[in-house]
């Protein structure tokens, strides 16, 4: 395994700025490509007890969002059955928990059902090794599978690094008014990835 690179400590105080969030869809989540674990790294599904290792990732990996002992309960609820199936874990060989992402759903999604692709993260000494790539896209496959043909996701407008990873996972802007529109037009210029930002917003749904 590659050296790891000394890695920055989160200055939570420094973000006080109010965060707008984002959402992004995946129309067709049969179109998406599969991104296979990097080489050490095992995929597996939640297992009772993993709510601390969920936990511990994100409270590394996380630089916005306050992680509290009941997060883990108000995202998901307790069902273990339905976590069993729909959320995963990155794994060292050594069973070192790395990262995780959640294929979870939304009933009521602008008044529809959807997928969701919820809460992805890997631990920052890991990160840049395609991990999240890789459980991004075991997650959008998982949904598939469990009958989800197409997916959303929130972040925040900020997150200009992970903006651009979903973009080249295969989601794009989800655009329903012009603040949207207003918003991932700045984002976007962040992000130097060309979008006509338009022409999404005149193919979205309109409320």
């Amino acid at each position: 395994m590659p050296a790891t690179k000394p890695q920055p400590e989160h200055d939570r105080t420094r973000h006080t700025a109010p965060l707008v969030r984002v959402s992004m869809v995946c129309r067709r989540l049969a179109g998406l490509v599969a991104h296979p674990p990097p080489p050490g790294t095992l995929l597996r599904f939640y297992r009772p007890g993993d709510e601390s290792a969920w936990s511990r990732i994100h409270l590394d990996a996380e630089p916005y969002h306050a992680i509290t002992s009941d997060l883990f309960c108000s995202s998901f609820g307790v069902d273990e059955e339905k976590l069993r199936h729909r959320q995963l874990y990155a794994c060292t060989q050594d069973g070192l928990v790395v990262g995780t992402a959640t294929a979870w759903f939304d009933d009521d999604y602008h008044g529809e059902s959807w997928g969701r692709l919820h809460w992805v993260a890997v631990i920052r000494a890991f990160q840049g090794r395609g991990i999240g790539q890789a459980l991004a896209s075991a997650a959008c496959h998982r949904m598939l599978t469990l009958g989800h043909n197409r997916a959303y996701l929130t972040t925040h407008s900020v997150r200009v690094r992970a903006i651009r990873f979903y973009l080249h996972l295969g989601f794009q802007p989800d655009i329903r008014t012009e603040a949207d529109a207003r918003v991932w037009q700045s984002v976007l210029r962040t992000t130097a990835v060309s979008t006509d930002v338009q022409m999404l917003h005149s193919h979205s749904p309109k409320q």
